[in-house]
């Protein structure tokens, strides 16, 4: 087998090794932002207790104005468990993808859904069960922090070419989807260089968006230990309907145990002093 098909992707923490890429911005050419991670900013791995992730699936997608499904997923904790740890071995088999196993790694299963507005979705089915989760773990918390006014997310948000999004999308629209999402593999990266190193990495791997990221801070508190981490949506792209003169920027989730999930903007090129704090996820489906 040829050198270049037996060399890791991911080093030794986990982190996806960057592939140098030039593109042409017209004049010349110029390389997307990519930085050393903040070396404070850590998340370990959590203890993956997969009846306790199925049980928070349920709990908190179940309730609301806007809910997901109303009584139970169509499969049982025992099969969401079997079907990620395929997936875990599959990464593990391959010497290309095994290091990625390195980093953290967080299994998620979620119910069809036949998504028609994307960022009407977030708004009103994943952002409130973002707070529900969170009111629970910290109940003197103050919630769901947006800066944004009610309904800018309404048809504002659409998925990036390239991405490999609409690979999720079609698979959640058919099937109780089963998935690993990987949040902290692009740490340092830009939202640009995020979507520039998936084109070297093998089909089975998606550039995470806003559902999944939601999703893992719904299932997942460890995640709000990670103070000042930005998980950078970066499937995804976000049109801000009040100030429709500036460039289109991703949504960026920081779940923080302190002050509550703030929902960000994420230019796709932000200044190096600010990136270190960033992470783009990538998502493997079984």
């Amino acid at each position: 087998m040829m050198e270049s098909q037996m060399r890791s992707l991911f080093d030794e923490r986990g982190r996806c090794i960057p592939h140098m890429i030039s593109c042409s911005s017209g004049v010349g050419l110029r390389e997307s932002r990519i930085v050393d991670p903040e070396p404070w900013l850590r998340l370990d791995q959590p203890r993956i207790d997969y009846a306790a992730c199925f049980a928070r699936i349920v709990n908190y997608f179940m309730s609301g104005v806007k809910y997901w499904f109303t009584r139970r997923l169509p499969i049982l904790a025992e099969e969401f468990e079997r079907r990620s740890r395929a997936i875990l071995e599959r990464l593990d088999a391959d010497s290309r993808t095994a290091n990625i196993l390195k980093g953290v790694y967080l299994p998620f299963c979620l119910p069809v859904c036949k998504v028609a507005d994307y960022g009407t979705f977030f708004e009103k089915t994943l952002l409130p069960a973002i707070d529900r989760a969170y009111q629970a773990s910290n109940p003197k918390g103050r919630g769901v922090l947006r800066y944004q006014q009610a309904g800018l997310y309404a048809g504002q948000i659409t998925t990036v070419h390239g991405s490999r999004h609409e690979n999720f999308m079609d698979a959640l629209s058919q099937r109780t989807v089963v998935g690993l999402y990987f949040p902290t593999v692009f740490r340092g990266f830009s939202v640009e260089a995020d979507l520039e190193q998936l084109e070297h990495l093998p089909d089975e791997f998606l550039l995470a968006g806003a559902i999944e990221t939601a999703v893992a801070c719904v299932i997942y508190p460890q995640l709000w230990k990670c103070l000042s981490l930005f998980l950078d949506c970066a499937a995804v792209r976000w049109q801000d309907k009040e100030r429709s003169g500036l460039s289109l920027k991703t949504i960026s989730i920081q779940p923080d145990a302190t002050r509550g999930a703030m929902i960000r903007e994420a230019f796709l090129n932000c200044q190096d002093r600010h990136l270190s704090t960033h992470s783009g996820g990538l998502v493997v489906l079984g």
